[in-house]
């Protein structure tokens, strides 16, 4: 005797009431409901993530190609899924060094409700030409920014370079012109002081009366003299033994 359920009975107690068909229209409804009120039957898939060396995988991504498509982050490397009947394609993928190091894809066919166990065993990703290749532009690519910055770093240290002997020869030249300034500053200076002593001689004295008001040698005082009877600021006359100096 075959089995019916509570959800069949009603059904066909619904279809074929006092032995009599409904109309169509009644038969196609109640199909309907009795389709959306049957349980949706689902299957679970598990199992754990191992390195190559059967060590947990920890932080893996595993992706399964349901719809829509469906991620899970296996922490300590156990995921579990919940899917349909149907054919799979479960993909694990190790991005724990920022790149994808190691990947495993592996299929599975779901007939019906229940529990599917399928481990994962990671297998390192060889690095293929493309691969290298990129590296390798992505490294002369780096390269040739820190030779710009080289050569920028090279020439800043250039210009400062130059600038510092500029700035010490300017200031070279102008410490030896005031150095040569100075011996004629000093010149003018006595040669000033010369004319005030005379002045307070009253304009006219002796060259020997001279020396005894400014102490510097007759020798000295002599050259003085002389240079202010060149500028015609005194006169020098002869007297005897004597030289007479009269400011003009």
């Amino acid at each position: 005797m075959k089995n019916v359920s509570g959800m069949d009975f009603a059904c066909n107690s619904l279809i074929f009431k006092n032995g009599r068909k409904p109309a169509m229209k009644w038969f196609a409804l109640v199909l309907v409901a009795c389709l959306l009120v049957l349980p949706v039957r689902a299957a679970m898939i598990e199992g754990d993530v191992y390195e190559f060396d059967l060590t947990p995988a920890k932080d893996v991504v595993v992706e399964i190609n349901t719809t829509p498509q469906q991620q899970i982050v296996a922490l300590n490397g156990s995921y579990s899924v919940s899917v349909p009947a149907g054919t799979y394609t479960l993909t694990a993928t190790d991005h724990s060094h920022g790149v994808d190091s190691a990947r495993v894809s592996e299929n599975i066919t779901v007939q019906s409700e229940g529990v599917y166990t399928l481990d994962l065993i990671l297998f390192p990703l060889f690095r293929t030409s493309a691969d290298l290749e990129n590296d390798v532009n992505m490294i002369d690519a780096a390269n040739a920014i820190d030779t710009q910055q080289t050569h920028s770093s090279t020439w800043l240290y250039v210009g400062i370079g130059a600038a510092i002997i500029i700035a010490l020869i300017a200031l070279f030249i102008m410490l030896r012109r005031k150095r040569a300034m100075e011996p004629e500053k000093k010149e003018s200076d006595e040669l000033d002081d010369l004319v005030s002593v005379i002045k307070k001689l009253g304009g006219r004295t002796t060259q020997k009366e001279l020396r005894k008001e400014f102490p510097y040698s007759e020798a000295k005082v002599s050259l003085m003299l002389t240079e202010l009877e060149h500028k015609g600021v005194v006169t020098k006359i002869r007297r005897g033994r004597a030289n007479v100096i009269i400011l003009k």
